[in-house]
């Protein structure tokens, strides 16, 4: 893949940080509109990003000045299957 899945950019590094092998179904970042209005996870939040060598890294949210990443990453392929079978759950219970 030529273009990195997810490009940081980090409070006083020069060079960015880039992921190139993340999964889409098990690497979702758990981040959406309502994280960046939260002032609590915005100022002591981590995103937890697997490297290379699957071991997990925390970096703080407030550490991120610039942020680039694949849409499925935040909100995956399936979701519209998910949103479906929950409002079918929810149906079957009325």
């Amino acid at each position: 893949m030529i273009i990195p899945q997810l490009i940081l950019q980090l409070r006083g590094c020069y060079e960015p940080l880039t992921y190139h092998d993340l999964d889409s179904d098990t690497d979702l970042l758990n981040i959406d509109k309502e994280s960046f209005t939260n002032v609590h996870y915005l100022n002591s939040g981590f995103l937890t990003v697997p490297d290379e060598d699957g071991e997990q890294n925390y970096i703080p949210i407030s550490n991120i000045e610039c942020m680039e990443v694949s849409r499925v990453f935040i909100y995956a392929d399936d979701i519209w299957h998910r949103i479906k079978d929950s409002e079918e759950i929810m149906d079957s219970e009325n």
